[in-house]
């Protein structure tokens, strides 16, 4: 057989190179179409409502943990501060940071893809990515998609100093990245321990490194430390999310749909069978890195796994599917017979992509053809807005009945006041309308719960009858006090709370589900 000359070589190498970049610019492209829309989606008023307030409190000098709940880190907090500083406080800016690590995270299982299987490999895979992304995540920095992308980061960091030689400074990056990732997350922590156990297993010379940069990419989370107090930061972000509101946030399995159940499958299956498809060629080829990468984003892989039955739902399965079943691409391909040649085609991303285009439809949506995608002009938001701030909400009422209730907060109250946003039924800790605090900058937050957790805000040792207490307004909401409670246990709290605002507090007004109450004199 004739080896191809010189100019052949340099032809398929040109030819390799443009399709490298045509493939990269169609991704690039379906990332960013759906972008314009998705900016202007109603917030959860929650989720990303404290995504908003925290990172505004923090810069005028409030602490995580010991001035108010925070049951995440506090780096994700500050990189939103950070961009707010630089920026101004507005959606669109925390919501560019999310989108920021959403392209880290694409962008990262691509560079492992495409270095490791091939381009093909690396589209299948970066697309895949894209449709778990569309539709079901939006673009809020949720600390989740932030610890994931540093970690992704970290693992291409990895893939780069490790290679043929160990590099000392993508090593250190590397632990840096892992450090910020446990600290916008610290449940982050068991994916970056296996990791850590798997590159001890196999390449135990690179440690050093990565145990330098993690301790400087620790740094916040360590200050939060200092500020807070350690057993506040254990109560705020382990004991408590874990322990206390955590079985009261999961779903029973029995609750969820066949593509919900299928999808959680898909994620185990993938990581269960990445870690041992990598302990059986490290065992063959221990010198052979793709061998030792398989093994080690199958650590990493089955360290997620716990958030997966977090809460099943849409979003908390998509927050692991969007990196597990991408990375299945690095899957080696099985030969599916004696006489099958040893460099077969790898079938995997096929089927992977496959699988996810099957389920776009009854899962995810008309991806790019719903009011999130290219076929439709988005609708015209409807922001509530209120002292140079404004949020997306639901709906035009929504937005008539805040923004009245807004202006008689104004004239009823002056600068440095305190006011409680959450729930008519103060026994419930079910959800709460956070992003209301960020339209009243003016004011003081009225209570260490400025979100609502099952079991915590309405636990049996819950400050919020006594934060009540110093209070000048208050703002109650209808709209969450009838949400199931997986756990019938923590759904009534103690009846304080709602005493407090009976014999101390007068209704003022009532707009749609909210009510505006004032101290009584």
């Amino acid at each position: 057989m004739s080896q191809p000359t010189p100019r052949q070589s340099k032809a398929w190498i040109s030819a390799l190179g443009v399709l490298t970049v045509v493939l990269g610019a169609v991704l690039l492209i379906a990332f960013a179409a759906p972008l314009h829309s998705e900016l202007r989606l109603p917030l959860f008023p929650q989720d990303e409502g404290l995504l908003l307030e925290y990172p505004a409190l923090m810069l005028h000098g409030e602490v995580p943990s010991h001035s108010f709940e925070s049951v995440y880190g506090v780096t994700n907090l500050w990189i939103i501060a950070a961009a707010f500083k630089l920026f101004g406080y507005t959606v669109t800016v925390e919501r560019a940071v999310g989108i920021a690590y959403r392209f880290v995270i694409a962008a990262s299982l691509f560079w492992l893809a495409w270095r490791h299987r091939g381009i093909i490999a690396a589209f299948v895979a970066g697309g895949i990515c894209i449709v778990l992304f569309v539709g079901t995540l939006g673009v809020a920095a949720y600390a989740w998609i932030g610890a994931l992308a540093f970690a992704s980061l970290a693992l291409v960091l990895i893939d780069v100093g490790l290679r043929k030689t160990m590099r000392r400074l993508p090593m250190a990056l590397a632990g840096a990245c892992f450090g910020i990732s446990v600290g916008a997350r610290i449940d982050m922590v068991l994916a970056i321990a296996l990791v850590l156990m798997a590159l001890i297993a196999t390449r135990r010379e690179c440690l050093k490194w990565l145990t330098i940069g993690l301790l400087v990419g620790l740094v916040p989370p360590l200050i939060n430390v200092v500020q807070a107090g350690l057993l506040s930061v254990i109560r705020d972000q382990i004991t408590q999310p874990i322990f206390v509101s955590g079985p009261a946030r999961r779903l029973p399995l029995s609750t969820l749909t066949w593509e919900e159940l299928l999808l959680a499958s898909l994620c185990v299956a993938v990581a269960f069978a990445t870690v041992a498809f990598g302990v059986v060629l490290v065992r063959r080829h221990p010198d052979n890195w793709d061998s030792v990468l398989l093994l080690v984003v199958g650590a990493f892989e089955l360290g997620l796994l716990p958030q997966t039955f977090q809460r099943s739902d849409v979003g908390h399965l998509s927050q692991v599917a969007c990196f597990v079943l991408p990375a299945a691409v690095l899957l080696p391909a099985l030969p599916l017979s004696r006489l099958t040649a040893p460099r077969t085609v790898n079938w995997t991303p096929v089927i992977v992509g496959v699988v996810v285009l099957l389920l776009a439809e009854p899962f995810f949506g008309n991806v790019y053809w719903s009011e999130v995608g290219i076929g439709k002009a988005p609708r015209d938001p409807f922001s509530t807005q209120n002292e140079g701030r404004s949020v997306p909400v639901d709906s035009a009422s929504d937005r008539a009945d805040l923004e009245l209730l807004l202006k008689q907060i104004d004239q009823r109250s002056h600068p440095g006041q305190r006011i409680f946003v959450g729930p008519s039924d103060l026994r419930t800790a079910n959800y709460n309308d956070t992003s209301i605090y960020f339209l009243l900058p003016q004011l003081t937050p009225g209570s260490f719960y400025l979100e609502m957790n099952p079991g915590v805000a309405n636990g049996t040792n819950s400050q919020l009858a006594a934060d009540l207490r110093q209070d000048d307004l208050l703002l109650l909401s209808t709209r969450y006090d009838d949400m199931p409670d997986p756990d019938s246990a923590t759904r009534y709290g103690p009846d304080a709370p709602n005493k407090v605002v009976a014999t101390q507090f007068k209704e003022i007004a009532t707009r749609g589900p909210w009510t505006l109450y004032e101290r009584r004199s």
